[in-house]
């Protein structure tokens, strides 16, 4: 997926901050989090190939868009006996070595229910699948960090088309998530 530690939101005036979904959406509860899909995405959870992560993770993908790329979503946790700055520092670290070419369009904190601490970063980039009609289309990931008073680490993280930002409503969907 291109995070080392798989990764909630309010961006300007969409969602409230309540972690609340919007009618006809699924909130798939997790044991650490929970966080909504839209109507007409697949949610599976799966066990985490990550050794730091006890949880299973959970993976929502919805239907296709632009060149036939479909918006995939990936929230994980697990503990994390470290500051919310090294938290950051990893998490930014791993998508520098993973996603080169990436450019950073936003970064801020925000607030999560139930967590002492969150961040999003918004980047922008091309992607790669070279022979395939996707190959090329401008790609917007949304990675959020969060940590709870506890010492649980949740990671989430969108990736879609930047071209169907207004059709999947990523601000809307990542606020939906909140620390349990």
């Amino acid at each position: 997926m291109g995070v080392a530690l798989l990764a909630g939101l309010v961006l300007g005036g969409c969602g409230d901050g309540s972690g609340s979904a919007p009618e006809g959406w699924r909130v798939n509860e997790m044991r650490l989090f929970s966080v909504a899909s839209p109507a007409g995405w697949t949610v599976e959870t799966r066990p985490s190939v990550q050794a730091s992560a006890s949880e299973p993770v959970l993976e929502a993908v919805g239907r296709p868009g632009t060149a036939g790329l479909q918006p995939q979503m990936v929230v994980g946790s697990g503990p994390w006996g470290q500051s919310f700055g090294s938290l950051v520092d990893f998490n930014e670290t791993g998508t520098e070595v993973e996603t080169p070419g990436a450019r950073r369009v936003r970064r801020e904190e925000i607030d999560v229910p139930g967590a002492e601490s969150a961040l999003l970063n918004v980047y922008e980039l091309r992607n790669q699948a070279p022979g395939q009609p996707t190959d090329g289309a401008l790609v917007r990931e949304y990675e959020l960090v969060a940590l709870s008073e506890d010492g649980t680490a949740v990671n989430l993280f969108l990736r879609l088309p930047a071209a169907d930002v207004e059709r999947v409503r990523p601000e809307q969907l990542i606020g939906t998530l909140r620390l349990e």
